[in-house]
């Protein structure tokens, strides 16, 4: 046998490959792991843009950037002197009820003309009926001497 082989000691080279291979068999177990744990840490991060890929901003910027819509939000949700949407809104139910009154205003003084043309409309109808009920009798006095003339159109 050669002479470094007498001087490998058999139990310490047993004992190194045994925790060798215990380490590999961890490392292999433990893999998926600290595959999904990089992954997280990267997600939480973010990774910077790089050729060919965009940036993905990390959690800390994700949250600023909600933060900033919701701010955004209640901005547009609360009065606060006229540049709101919510005051924009408020503005359109206020001249929307303005025009609702000043409409309602219009057709109530329209009644009250037209309940106040009534009794014009009656005597202009009797005066109407008069003017026919005489311009027939003048068609007939008229067909008494010419009877060509054409009779009243009942219409």
């Amino acid at each position: 046998m050669p002479e470094w082989l007498e001087l490998i000691d058999w139990s310490t080279l047993g004992s190194v490959v045994v925790a060798l291979a215990f380490g590999v068999w961890v490392v292999r177990k433990a893999w998926p792991f600290i595959r999904r744990l990089t992954d997280f840490l990267d997600d939480l991060m973010g990774e910077a843009a790089r050729p060919g890929v965009p940036e993905r901003p990390g959690l800390m910027v994700r949250v600023e950037r909600l933060e900033g819509a919701a701010a955004q939000a209640v901005h547009n949700t609360q009065p606060n002197g006229g540049e709101s949407a919510y005051d924009n809104l408020a503005r359109s139910v206020r001249d929307l009820r303005d025009d609702v009154a000043r409409v309602r205003a219009t057709g109530e003084a329209t009644a009250a003309a037209v309940a106040d043309l009534g009794p014009s409309v009656k005597r202009l109808d009797k005066r109407v009926s008069s003017h026919v009920t005489e311009s027939k009798a003048w068609v007939q006095a008229v067909k008494a001497v010419d009877p060509s003339t054409p009779d009243w159109p009942d219409t």
